[in-house]
């Protein structure tokens, strides 16, 4: 299970926890405990290196979502966005190959505020003008091949469904 290493609060309204998962398996599963509580309109920003197992945790989300074969789920870094459907429809953004001027073009923002899907953002850092402020923001540091160390942060309503 997913290790917490640290809590903190960044100001009143805000939180931040770290985590350590200790192998992909521990890393999808703390990503499916969170997608089972993801509700429409809900922005997670995934910021990390290559292969620091954003789209492995996406995988995790859309299993929690209840998506159709979750493990065809793919990083969208050519075709940008990717639809899945399930309890709640998932959109998966991949902002990699894009400055941050042609995110704000993507029109992304559509599937926060249409309050109908669940949004997953690979790179969000890629454009900090474009993700919301109430989006959940986690980052994913690789400490060995299989080690995670993911920096949770966002508005205190996050933190109840982070699983501890």
């Amino acid at each position: 299970m997913a290790k917490q290493c640290g809590s903190r609060m960044k100001d009143l309204n805000t939180f931040e926890l770290l985590f350590v998962t200790k192998s992909p398996e521990e890393t999808f599963k703390f990503a499916k405990n969170l997608g089972e509580k993801l509700g429409p309109g809900d922005v997670v920003a995934l910021i990390g290196d290559l292969g620091s197992g954003k789209t492995h945790f996406v995988k995790g989300l859309a299993k929690g979502l209840k998506v159709n074969q979750p493990e065809e789920v793919r990083s969208p870094t050519f075709s940008l966005i990717q639809e899945y459907d399930g309890k709640i429809p998932l959109c998966h953004a991949d902002l990699y190959r894009l400055s941050p001027t042609e995110t704000l073009h993507l029109g992304l923002e559509e599937y926060w505020l249409g309050k109908k899907w669940a949004v997953a953002v690979e790179w969000a850092d890629k454009s900090k003008k474009l993700i919301p402020e109430h989006a959940l923001r986690i980052e994913f540091e690789m400490l060995s091949p299989n080690e995670r160390r993911l920096k949770i942060s966002g508005a205190k309503p996050w933190k109840k469904k982070i699983k501890k």
